[in-house]
């Protein structure tokens, strides 16, 4: 029985992709974006506040509800919810504070050293990104189907979290939920072992197609709140060990109310080329890579990142000079 892999572009040094995958903030910008955000989350909350017709406990505890919803299908409809009773009320409070947002979005472009992002009418942050890969290959060295015999998966959290994620023979899971305060890092591996053919090579293009799924929320009202999600290949051998993300979505909720991203591809298709000095006979693993991040800091602020991979169709592995 021939044996599933399924890969992940790498164009990284490629001369035909000029497309770069856009970072999430690292913390040390997080904790800029949050400071430079802080007064302006003051004006909009005092406004907030002084609310009298009680629709802003009333969002409060809407608010609050979708944080702790854990169905992913509920929780899409309850953000659907919460955008049609309250996003006019809290978009008044944020014009009513006058908040220049091209300044703003300047601001934070300072801090991340790029304008490669969106920030929406409530200053929440988001960018998707993608390595889009080259001519799926018709001539191959090799052709694996699942199921898989090298997987693994790690999680990594701190403070109110609930990481999980799984990788087995033909698929990966991974999500990660802060609620409140706390960071969460769920990643999961999943591919088989090659022996490459009789030579001697400098490049090694690995090509697969298979489904993909991501999508994140973040909520933030005292503090911020950021989800990401990532797709990735990694490619192991004697001297050799790289991981590099084909697909990368991220968003921020800095200010007041929340920020979502969904990503959803059948029959996605993805492509690693990997240069270096490559020796016929021997072993790589190749293996299809997902990670789920989320980080919120006090007060009601929570994310909620989710990536999965299934169904490998194909992968197929073509060792050149």
């Amino acid at each position: 029985m021939k044996k599933t892999i399924i890969l992940l572009a790498f164009l990284a040094g490629t001369s035909f992709c000029r497309a770069q995958i856009v970072p999430a903030p690292t913390e040390k910008q997080t904790q800029s974006i949050d400071k430079l955000m802080a007064p302006h989350r003051k004006k909009v909350a005092d406004i907030l506040e002084a609310d009298k017709s009680g629709q802003y406990k009333t969002y409060q505890t809407d608010m609050e509800r979708l944080v702790r919803e854990k169905d992913p299908a509920r929780k899409k409809a309850l953000a659907d919810q919460l955008e049609r009773n309250h996003y006019n009320f809290i978009k008044n409070a944020f014009t009513t504070a006058k908040i220049n947002l091209t300044e703003l979005k300047n601001q934070v472009a300072g801090i991340l050293g790029h304008n490669k992002f969106q920030m929406d009418a409530l200053g929440g942050i988001s960018s998707e990104s993608l390595l889009p890969p080259g001519p799926i290959p018709l001539r191959f060295d090799v052709e694996l189907i699942c199921p898989f015999s090298v997987f693994d998966d790690l999680v990594s959290q701190s403070l109110v979290t609930n990481c999980g994620g799984f990788a087995n023979d033909c698929a990966i899971s991974t999500t990660a939920i802060t609620e409140f305060d706390g960071g969460c890092r769920s990643q999961g591996w999943t591919g088989d072992k090659v022996e490459l053919p009789t030579g001697t090579f400098q490049k090694i293009t690995v090509s697969g197609q298979f489904n993909a799924e991501a999508w994140g929320f973040a909520f933030a009202i005292g503090g911020f709140g950021k989800a990401e999600s990532k797709i990735g290949v990694r490619l192991q051998g004697p001297g050799f060990d790289q991981l590099v993300i084909v697909k990368d979505i991220w968003c921020m909720a800095p200010v007041i109310w929340f920020k979502r991203y969904e990503f959803e591809a059948t029959n996605f298709q993805a492509q690693g080329v990997f240069t270096g000095n490559f020796s016929g006979g021997n072993f790589f693993t190749a293996q299809v890579f997902n990670e789920s991040f989320a980080i919120s800091v006090p007060f009601v602020n929570a994310s909620y990142a989710d990536c999965s991979s299934t169904t490998y169709d194909f992968i197929r592995v073509v060792a050149t000079n």
